[in-house]
């Protein structure tokens, strides 16, 4: 499934829908919230892979190799 390219899928689709929403009633206010949004994100998830670890540590290994909210390009 998509957790084989990004490690978080869901929020990734929440940023896209949220940038869509930005674009569809711009402003300034819903740029700053859009903005605000993607960094509580952000930390959310940043927070959820700390928790993660602490019980799975094999989960490093998993994120060394799996991008975090968008695809890793593949190194030669």
């Amino acid at each position: 499934g998509p957790y084989q390219w990004i490690r978080h899928p869901l929020y990734c689709g929440e940023i896209i829908s949220t940038i869509g929403f930005c674009f569809l009633k711009f402003s300034y206010f819903n740029i700053f919230l859009t903005f605000l949004f993607i960094f509580c994100i952000a930390l959310r998830a940043r927070y959820e892979e700390e928790k993660i670890i602490q019980f799975y540590p094999e989960y490093e290994t998993y994120r060394k190799k799996v991008g975090f909210l968008f695809p890793k390009g593949k190194a030669s």
